[in-house]
This record gives structure tokens, C-alpha cells and sequence, in this order.
């Protein structure tokens, strides 16, 4: 499943619309596999809605960078021993371990999907794209509009 949500994005599908195809074909989604074959209930899984994908879901498969063989630590930190509660670390202060397992995703597949991602194009309320769409960057924090 994982190979074709990359295709699908790879031929230039956004994360809404993987998800509406897979909702369509009656995929099941990753926390109900997960039940289905630990029994362990998984924060987001929806028992009566089994194949309801959503666009984050998608998208967090497609960041993630231990499908190209990546092992990824330091996501998060605490930040003293006192506090319980976990914090996120900012991506350039993760830990990264290329090639230590098998990669389920080849290189040039992730770096078309990246770069499609970092280019997305939003159509407005005619359904056009507007020229400047995905190229205009927000002086303060950097998002592309």
C-alpha cells in the first residue's frame, strides 16, 4: 500500500485525493490494521469507519523517510526529568542512519514525491490554479502560498 500511495503522488496526486481513492476502494486504513492484527486500539482508529483515510495520515506516510532505508531518532525530547510529557524536535536536530534496512521505496521515487510535495499548487474557488500559486513565500516564516 505504501509503494502505490507513493505512486499515486509521484503522478502528481495530492494527499486529499489519495485518500478519497483509497476511501473509495475500500482500503483499510493503518491503525485498523493494526487492530486487526495486534488488537492493540490505536489513538485515531475509527472502528466505525474502518476505510476512512484522511489527508494526514497520507501525508505522514509520505514524509517519512524510513520507507528509503532511514532510520530517524530524536523526533522528540523531554525536556526535564520532572515533566512527563514529550516535546518535538525541530527536523534538523533529528538523528538520521541511512541504509540501515532494506528500502521500501526507491531514492528517485521519494526525490519526485518530495519535490512534488514542496510544489504544491492549490486550485482557488474557479478550480484554476492562479500563476503565482506555490512560488510566493511568506517573509516571516517561510510557507509558500
Amino acid at each position: 500500500m505504501v509503494r502505490r500511495i507513493f505512486a499515486l503522488c509521484a503522478s502528481g496526486l495530492g494527499p486529499c485525493k489519495i485518500a478519497r481513492i483509497l476511501q473509495e476502494e475500500k482500503i483499510i486504513t493503518p491503525a485498523m490494521y493494526v487492530y486487526q492484527q495486534s488488537g492493540i486500539i490505536h489513538t485515531y482508529l475509527n472502528m466505525d469507519k474502518p476505510c476512512a483515510w484522511s489527508n494526514r495520515t497520507i501525508s505522514g506516510i509520505l514524509e517519512h523517510e524510513e520507507y528509503i532505508g532511514t532510520t530517524v531518532n530524536c523526533r522528540g525530547y523531554i525536556p526535564s526529568f520532572k515533566s512527563k510529557k514529550q516535546r518535538k524536535n525541530s527536523p534538523e536536530n533529528w538523528l538520521r542512519f541511512e541504509n540501515t534496512h532494506e528500502p521500501l521505496i526507491d531514492r528517485e521515487t521519494w526525490d519526485i514525491v518530495q519535490k512534488v510535495r514542496q510544489g504544491k499548487r492549490r486550485p482557488n474557488k474557479t478550480g484554476e490554479q492562479d500563476m503565482l500559486s506555490g512560488l510566493v513565500e511568506c517573509e516571516t516564516c517561510g510557507t509558500k502560498h
